[in-house]
């Protein structure tokens, strides 16, 4: 019988669970079904902030700035031989897809709630329509599908209204822009599909480029390493066109391939991208190719108006700390590098704009990096003193206190010694009394719960 209550409480319970469940349910379905989307600060569609803006909202400033955009002067595309308006009927602009498709990108999975949406940067949903009598204005020398594509992208962003039109041989116009060849550590066996990835990269007018989704998430298997070694090297080169860096990373450390500011990290786990915008007017693709361990990678583009060079500058070196380690049971004098010391760097990357006469017309600054120093760790013997009576003292190196060594010679295990690690700086490290770690120089010993290697 009392089994039998049992069982009958636990239904009751598990029924009460499952109303109040959906009870809460139906309520947070109400309470949220008719709350407004609110995009993150920072995100924008077609070049417009829509940052903290409802849909509503953004559909209405978008239209706004449309309007404004028209009203600027026509839209003129420049073919060899004349210049060719494009009607703004022909030019069809979607808000309300652009909207919906950032709802789309900051909408999260339900186990992912808590967490805070990124910002993101959309172009506008732009098409355009080519009728018979555009087509007989373009004529025969225009690559009409190109020509096309680069209206859209420069539209999508509400770009400048007067571009030049693609010519139906600019790839016999084309040439090499910049190019490099770089060693290959030796411990990188998996760039034949990040080489083959790159070779069909291009980056045409008025568009974006992300390492991450035109290369990483493209590849069967991705290391981090090779991939900081290609988007470094890939940095190297866009240094020198005119692109926009949208984003970059640091890899906070100088690697051999490279030179301090002439590195990028790319990251899945911590959502770190590359991201560049290639703002015109030609379009850029990448060359690769590996000869042994050299990797060779260009550019290659319509020859532009201006060259691009970067400049690395104001370069300070920054001293390292030192930290002394002692232990009691070393021979006096004893001196031994458990870490060398390494002199950490402040650079700053500029771009600098040539002009077709080699004049200096324009000098950006691009990024300023700081890569912290390594500091040196030393084990030591503490210094020891023979009085005038025959006792011996412990003298604390860098501070000129003495410490009183105990009956069997030991130094007392809640005695300190100060050590001076830099200018102004102070650590204390503690004497080791375990039997077990006499005589050895095994660095996870002298490690200190404040000491960051």
């Amino acid at each position: 019988m009392a089994m039998v209550k049992k069982k009958k409480g636990l239904y009751v319970l598990l029924i009460g669970i499952f109303i109040f469940s959906f009870g809460f349910y139906e309520v947070g379905s109400n309470h949220f079904a008719y709350a407004a989307t609110t995009f993150p600060k920072g995100s924008s569609i077609g070049g417009i902030d829509v940052g903290e803006k409802t849909e509503d909202e953004a559909v209405s400033l978008l239209l706004s700035a449309i309007e404004r955009w028209k009203n600027e002067g026509d839209f003129i595309v420049q073919t060899a031989n004349d210049s060719v308006v494009i009607p703004y009927k022909n030019i069809k602009f979607d808000v309300k897809a652009s909207v919906k498709e950032m709802t789309n990108q900051i909408d999260k999975p339900w186990y992912a709630f808590f967490t805070k949406s990124e910002p993101q940067q959309l172009p506008l949903t732009v098409s355009v329509d080519v009728t018979d009598e555009l087509l007989d204005k373009f004529g025969n020398s225009i690559d009409v599908k190109k020509t096309v594509q680069l209206i859209e992208n420069t539209i999508s962003y509400l770009g400048q209204h007067k571009i030049t039109a693609v010519s139906s041989n600019q790839n016999d116009a084309e040439a090499t822009i910049a190019e490099t060849s770089w060693e290959i550590p030796s411990d990188y066996l998996f760039m034949d599909e990040l080489l083959e990835e790159l070779n069909r990269i291009s980056i045409p007018a008025n568009s974006s480029f992300s390492y991450l989704e035109s290369i990483a998430d493209k590849v069967s298997y991705y290391s981090e390493a090779e991939g900081n070694f290609v988007v470094s090297m890939l940095y190297a080169l866009l240094l020198q066109t005119n692109v926009e860096f949208v984003e970059r990373h640091s890899q906070g450390i100088i690697p051999s391939y490279s030179e301090p500011g002439i590195e990028a990290k790319v990251s899945k786990n911590e959502k770190k991208d590359f991201i560049v915008y290639n703002s015109g007017p030609n379009e850029i693709r990448v060359t690769a190719e590996q000869t042994g361990n050299v990797l060779k990678m260009g550019l290659r583009s319509k020859k532009p108006e201006n060259t691009y060079r970067y400049s690395i500058e104001n370069s300070l070196d920054v001293d390292y700390r030192t930290i002394n380690r002692y232990n009691k049971d070393l021979q006096p004098g004893h001196r031994q590098v458990l870490q060398p010391g390494q002199k950490g760097k402040r650079v700053e990357v500029y771009r600098i704009t040539v002009s077709s006469t080699g004049e200096k017309i324009d000098k950006e600054l691009i990024s300023k990096d700081f890569y912290l120093p390594t500091p040196e760790i030393l084990l030591l013997a503490p210094a020891v003193e023979e009085t005038g009576d025959g006792t011996e003292t412990g003298e604390n190196a860098g501070t000129g206190e003495a410490s009183t060594t105990t009956e069997d010679g030991t130094v007392p295990t809640d005695q300190k010694t100060n050590t001076t690690t830099g200018p102004g700086n102070t650590m204390n490290a503690t004497d080791s009394n375990d039997a077990n770690h006499a005589a050895t120089t095994d660095d996870s010993i002298y490690e200190q719960p404040n000491v960051v290697k």
